[in-house]
């Protein structure tokens, strides 16, 4: 336990095993005792002897240096034997200078220069993700491996888009629509800051798409509404085609609503004051800002995920009309909490947001 400006900090001491972590803590330890992190380092040493005939003058500078070289010097032997086990200790109490510690210590663990620059770089380009962590803590992980090769090659800057390229190449396969994005992105905007606040985004949109998934499999159960078996519609009923006879309405007190949409397939041009039914949607959605009867913007960033995998902002949700066949007349129905996503390409109307406000409603299609 060390004590630095009032403040009581914990460093585990040397083992030989946690060399890299202790030596960023202890580095930093001794810059709180001025001068002895430049004794360790070398830029502080033992000043030379004047010749015998020196000035008193002279004499008196080189006692005040030499003694002040010794105070400093103590210092650091005393924080690094004070922070190292004993079976370490044993391995540089020969030396008479904390440099000549901090040397022998940095052979022990550091290595060579030249091969620690080659384990480094082998490390760097052989890392690949690790399936437990998110984009965060992998974006992390590439960042600090290129730094410590970086700090290594002195005098060598590499360049950061060697980052950029090993976490792209490292990313998984459902990030492969992601990848072929950034390339069309201008060569300015293809920065490190970018790509990890993007990177995180895609990441919470697949995220999001993957619980929506799984909770549709969860909720949605197909159930054939004229023998109950769940399974298949009712089109597709071996009871039904038997019969020879369209299904019966076994639920006499429910309103069921028959909605005549124009599929997306009966439709080379996409009509925009059309609305599409959609049973994969989570939400009713339109790109017409002039639906809307009321209208309020989301403060926080919402953005839904395409089938092609592009990522859409939503500017705010409001409740909006459409007409509908009901019952072979016309009638006009209030939507509530349809998006408002200008870049969609059409109006969708989502089967399950409408089955949430209707619970016992019944939705058939007759195509």
């Amino acid at each position: 336990m060390q004590s630095v400006a009032g403040a009581k900090i914990e460093i585990n001491k040397l083992d030989g095993q946690n060399w890299q972590t202790w030596k960023f803590m202890f580095t930093r330890l001794l810059k709180s005792y001025p001068g002895t992190l430049d004794v360790i380092r070398g830029t502080i040493e033992m000043p030379t002897h004047p010749r015998a005939l020196g000035t008193p003058e002279v004499l008196d500078k080189f006692k005040k240096e030499s003694n002040n070289f010794e105070m400093l010097d103590n210092t650091a032997q005393l924080i690094l034997s004070a922070n190292m086990t004993e079976d370490m200790l044993h391995k540089v109490m020969r030396f008479n200078t904390a440099k000549d510690m901090w040397d022998e210590l940095a052979k022990l663990y550091d290595g060579a220069t030249k091969d620690k620059s080659y384990d480094l770089c082998m490390k760097f380009f052989r890392y690949q993700k690790d399936s437990e962590h998110d984009m965060t803590t992998h974006i992390s992980a590439v960042k600090s491996l290129f730094y410590d090769l970086n700090t290594e090659l002195k005098g060598n800057d590499l360049p950061i888009i060697l980052v950029i390229c090993k976490i792209l190449d490292t990313l998984p396969e459902q990030f492969f629509a992601y990848k072929s994005s950034w390339l069309l992105m201008a060569k300015q905007d293809r920065n490190i800051e970018n790509l990890t606040i993007k990177l995180c985004a895609y990441e919470r949109a697949l995220i999001n798409k993957a619980e929506c998934n799984t909770n549709m499999k969860a909720l949605v159960k197909i159930k054939c509404k004229y023998c109950g078996q769940i399974g298949h519609i009712i089109k597709k009923c071996h009871k039904w085609i038997s019969d020879g006879r369209p299904p019966k309405n076994s639920n006499s007190g429910v309103n069921n609503m028959n909605l005549t949409i124009m599929s997306v397939e009966d439709t080379i041009e996409v009509d925009k004051n059309s609305w599409y039914v959609d049973n994969g949607a989570t939400s009713h959605v339109t790109n017409r800002p002039d639906f809307f009867e009321s209208f309020e913007y989301f403060h926080n960033n919402h953005t839904i995920t395409t089938a092609s995998g592009q990522i859409i902002n939503a500017i705010g949700k409001g409740s909006t009309r459409l007409n509908a066949d009901v019952k072979g007349g016309v009638e006009s129905l209030l939507l509530e909490d349809v998006w408002y996503i200008p870049a969609l390409q059409r109006n969708l109307f989502s089967v399950l947001a409408a089955q949430d406000k209707l619970q016992h409603s019944i939705f058939e299609s007759h195509t």
